[in-house]
């Protein structure tokens, strides 16, 4: 599976300015203006814009390609292959048509996974995966709950207020 990093050709610690420059030399070959394809010029442009923006690209490394790929890059460009089992396990459901499943010991984390792979399969995402997801989240929406947070503040206040003034 091709990784942001192999599409620009660059090594996962490289600076940002290691980055453009990987960009444009390989933009130059690649440019629809320029006889170049234009799905791999999308490519790389997501993968510059990727790479570039200091939160996306902790979100990315700390994700890994394939999960970050599923939840925030368009499928067609960047396909992700799932895992034989998962396929196989979901084919044979299908084919068998009974209704009732047997449960193996696989206990809560097995069915969990199911669930994942069936919401993937009809385009949710998954609602969180653990600590780095609880992270990546708080970091990318902190200034909207400061916000909300100051809102309810001064609404609390004006409540206040209003009540003090009809006494």
């Amino acid at each position: 599976m091709e990784t942001l990093y192999d599409v620009l050709g660059v090594d996962p610690d490289a600076d940002p300015e290691a980055i453009r420059r990987a960009y444009r030399e390989r933009v130059k070959r690649h440019h629809p203006d320029a006889g170049g394809d234009a799905g791999e010029f999308r490519r790389l442009t997501t993968a510059r814009d990727v790479l570039l923006d200091r939160e996306s690209r902790r979100r990315y490394d700390a994700l890994g390609h394939r999960r970050y790929a599923l939840r925030h890059l368009d499928g067609e460009e960047w396909p992700v292959d799932t895992p034989r089992n998962a396929r196989r396990r979901s084919n044979a459901r299908r084919r068998s048509g009974s209704g009732s499943r047997r449960r193996t010991g696989r206990g809560a984390r097995g069915r969990s996974r199911g669930r994942r792979d069936r919401n993937r399969r009809r385009g949710r995402q998954d609602r969180s995966s653990g600590p780095v997801d609880a992270a990546v989240a708080l970091g990318t929406y902190r200034r909207v709950l400061v916000r909300a947070g100051l809102v309810l503040l001064a609404l609390f206040c004006l409540a206040i207020v209003l009540s003090a003034l009809s006494l």
